[in-house]
């Protein structure tokens, strides 16, 4: 049997989640943030919500997914979302 190395010393955690917006002005309020705040690719704190840590996380590529209904006129909306973290 051949040995194994480790070839790096931190591993990428990817977390599968989803954000719900519960009025219009929580998606603006959220494309906001995105686009000025983190610009796309920068990382934020996130509270693991199975640990309690605190996490600092980006969006997997820096993509939001795309924008959802969940009740007509995006009163109810979701994005499906994939947030990475160095372990």
């Amino acid at each position: 049997m051949s040995k194994m190395r480790v070839g790096q010393s931190r591993v990428i955690v990817e977390i599968p989640a989803t954000l719900m917006f519960y009025a219009q002005q929580d998606t603006i309020s959220f494309e906001t943030w995105y686009f000025q705040t983190i610009k796309r690719i920068g990382f934020f704190d996130w509270p693991n919500p199975r640990t309690g840590q605190l996490l600092s996380v980006r969006f997997k590529g820096g993509d939001i997914g795309k924008l959802v209904p969940v009740t007509s006129g995006y009163a109810l909306a979701k994005r499906d979302v994939t947030l990475q973290y160095l372990r």
